[in-house]
């Protein structure tokens, strides 16, 4: 059913929230063991928006899918990272980051034009895309069909309402060099949440999608930021409202 190849697995390690910037590219390897953190602060980072109003109680697990074949860059494979939780009521979504091998053919557009003018636009593009991926295939695995006794299943997806893009470069010697783009709460910043319900079409086979939420404001981002990038951040954005770029980029 989806136009993507895909499997689950861990690639990179965690921080939370949301937003991104574009970037000076620098040729440091720092390594990344599978048991080191690339975030400072990750306590804060990694209780962002957990305790919104969801569909769902209780704690979030942490999810990376690979992904290919999205409408931007069709050859490069992100690693998309969010977490998650699962009830009868529907699913709860927290939107982390992705990343990408510099070392992918398929990748090294993606790469060059993220270091141009229109990178802002490029970040929320791709975000837009690879999320649009999570509720697909997180629908999937959770939608009853279409008028089912039980009505349709609702995903919420959260990102912090005023947040900065950090490029963080990572090496791992089985990987090679990659880099992050992750997403950071500002410290003056809440949650935006936008809600759908799905369902599956019992003729066609397909996820059917309808908006119950959309994000409303466009989040506080006055005032100083005390929440640092991660170590290893090579270019790092200001802190921006992400309220109206929820769904459709960061």
């Amino acid at each position: 059913m989806f136009k993507y190849n895909v499997f689950l697995g861990l690639f990179i390690f965690t921080l939370t929230s949301i937003a991104i910037y574009s970037c000076n590219k620098e040729n440091q390897k720092p390594e990344i063991t599978s048991g080191e953190s690339v975030s400072t602060n990750t306590e804060m980072r990694a209780s962002f928006c957990e305790n919104a109003l969801g569909n769902c109680t209780g704690p979030y697990s942490e999810k990376t899918v690979q992904i290919t074949g999205i409408d931007s860059y069709p050859n490069c494979t992100f690693y998309l990272t969010y977490k998650f939780r699962s009830c009868d009521n529907g699913l709860d979504i927290i939107y982390i980051d992705f990343a990408y091998h510099i070392s992918d053919p398929g990748c090294s557009t993606f790469d060059t034009d993220t270091n141009g003018p229109n990178a802002q636009a490029i970040f929320d593009q791709v975000t837009s895309e690879l999320l649009a991926y999570a509720i697909e295939l997180e629908g999937f695995d959770k939608a009853r069909e279409c008028g089912q006794s039980g009505g349709p299943m609702n995903i919420s997806l959260f990102q912090s309402s005023c947040a900065k893009r950090c490029l963080v470069e990572i090496y791992k010697s089985e990987f090679g060099k990659g880099r992050k783009v992750v997403s950071v709460p500002c410290s003056n910043s809440g949650c935006c949440k936008m809600t759908w319900s799905v369902c599956i079409d019992p003729i066609s086979g397909e996820l059917e999608t309808t908006i119950l939420e959309k994000p409303s404001g466009i989040g506080n981002c006055t005032g100083p930021n005390t929440i640092p990038c991660p170590r290893h951040t090579i270019a790092e954005g200001v802190c921006r409202p992400a309220c109206l770029h929820i769904g459709t980029g960061g």
